[in-house]
């Protein structure tokens, strides 16, 4: 069973429906496990993992200024992250919403 953090809070029924329907199909299409064979996460890719545990809508913006490093370094992070299998995202409007797999 997959365990994922997520906070949303919904506007009616019928965007619900939307949102639990997208999400499902969203999940059928990743991979169901973070890779036993995965390589090691580093420890920028923690701080990451730990920066979304704590709040599932942060932006770039904001691991940008903690971590102290590039924009363009984040998205790499997140984009090998989510090549892993270890994240998901799905837009929300004016934001994302992350969803962890471990």
């Amino acid at each position: 069973m997959d365990n994922y953090t997520e906070a949303i809070i919904y506007i009616n029924d019928e965007y619900k429906e939307i949102h639990d329907k997208e999400i499902g199909e969203a999940k059928k299409t990743s991979q169901n496990d973070a890779p036993n064979d995965a390589p090691k996460l580093t420890e920028r890719q923690e701080r990451i993992i730990s920066m979304i545990r704590e709040n599932n809508t942060t932006s770039k913006e904001k691991m940008v200024n903690e971590i102290g490093c590039s924009e363009s370094t984040i998205q790499r992070e997140l984009r090998k992250l989510r090549k892993e299998g270890y994240i998901l995202y799905k837009n929300q409007g004016a934001g994302v919403v992350w969803y962890l797999k471990i």
